[in-house]
């Protein structure tokens, strides 16, 4: 302290200082996954097992050189913030990111909210619809499957956020879709 004011920190925090916390979801996998500074690298943990990655993106690409756990990945990654596309060697995968602040933020909705309200299932990123499981009128439960899109040579099943009825539905089998386009709505 000088005359009594605190010293402003400038540059990065300091290692350990902060952890970043988000729940991974890869198909109809859910993961927790917790991200920290440590020296060399980051530590990574998910589902509750520790690794330490070292990671150093490859020119102003979205191409990573991973170090994990000494062993070497090359991955590619594009995405929008919550949703991404992951290639790892020859395979693809749907992910889906999102920060605790987020879910926190979602689940202040109160669930009365959320019953009244419609509700609109969307499209995580482009795709094939290959198969719609509901028409309109069906009543419809938590956790149910609605409609299964496939991107990226993956089928990934769009599954009730809550109970309800299908008021409309936008999509049948073979059409194509693109990412955010609504696909039904739940009341």
């Amino acid at each position: 302290m000088e005359d009594g004011r605190a010293k402003k920190r400038h540059g990065r925090r300091s290692l350990g200082e902060m952890t970043m916390e988000y729940t991974l979801s890869a198909g109809n996998r859910k993961m927790g996954l917790s991200i920290r500074e440590i020296p060399g690298g980051v530590e990574v943990v998910l589902d509750g097992r520790a690794v330490a990655v070292d990671m150093v993106r490859i020119g102003s690409s979205q191409c990573y050189s991973l170090l994990v756990n000494g062993r070497s990945y090359e991955v590619q990654v594009q995405g929008d913030g919550e949703n991404y596309e992951v290639v790892l060697g020859q395979r693809r995968y749907g992910v889906t990111v999102e920060s605790d602040r987020a879910r926190m933020l979602k689940s202040l909705i109160s669930s009365e909210q959320k019953q009244e309200q419609a509700q609109e299932i969307k499209a995580a990123m482009p795709g094939l619809v290959v198969k719609v499981e509901v028409k309109e009128g069906d009543r419809v439960r938590s956790g149910g499957g609605l409609v299964v899109v496939e991107a990226m040579k993956m089928e990934n099943e769009l599954r009730a956020p809550r109970q309800g009825v299908v008021k409309q539905v936008f999509v049948k089998r073979g059409m194509t879709v693109d990412q955010g386009q609504t696909l039904l709505v739940i009341e």
